[in-house]
């Protein structure tokens, strides 16, 4: 467990959730056969934020999760930005080639449901929109937030950056780190 309650703000298909297993695993189940973090949905509670009707609702959903968690994850850029009173880490991805994948993983993972969800909120209708999509969420991350990039992370360098910014990383921790890269290496 670390001391910092930090919101990890990212493009779903981004790695986010790993991020969020990595500072606190509790309640996270990595699926090999998917390669996915699966998050309990009492604290991800800020991926669907359009469910709020006012900004009251969402900090008080964001304090209730970290009663729980020291880590939540969140969709929700512009709120994190317009709202600066957490511990924000941005999740990147700037490289044209890795916002397709991500956006065709995110598309690929997820039922349809999760993604019409996605069509209604940001009118984004194909992989290409949301590809470009997860550019403008990640240059206003950069903008704003402490960020790592979705590069650093397949390339093994995500303990390392977490430690930098004074995060203590658990043995399970590590382990769901390890498998995941196990599974986006090939190896």
């Amino acid at each position: 467990m670390n001391a910092h309650k930090t919101i990890v703000c990212f493009a779903g298909g981004t790695s986010g959730d790993l991020v969020v297993s990595v500072l606190d695993p509790k309640n996270c189940d990595y699926n090999p056969s998917q390669g996915k973090v699966k998050i309990s949905k009492d604290r991800s509670v800020m991926k669907k934020f359009w469910q709020f009707t006012n900004t009251k609702q969402k900090k008080d959903a964001i304090k209730n999760g970290f009663e729980n968690y020291d880590s939540l994850p969140s969709h929700d850029v512009d709120f994190h930005i317009d709202h600066g009173q957490d511990k924000v880490i941005g999740i990147t991805c700037f490289d044209k080639d890795l916002r397709d994948r991500s956006a065709t993983r995110f598309k690929n993972l997820h039922r349809n449901q999760v993604w019409d969800s996605l069509t209604k909120v940001s009118k984004t209708e194909t992989i290409e929109q949301y590809s470009d999509d997860i550019l403008q969420i990640s240059r206003k991350l950069e903008r704003a937030f402490t960020t790592i990039d979705l590069k650093e992370i397949i390339k093994g360098n995500l303990i390392s950056r977490l430690t930098e910014m004074e995060y203590t990383i658990s043995d399970e921790s590590l382990e769901i780190y390890k498998k995941w890269m196990a599974h986006h290496s090939g190896g």
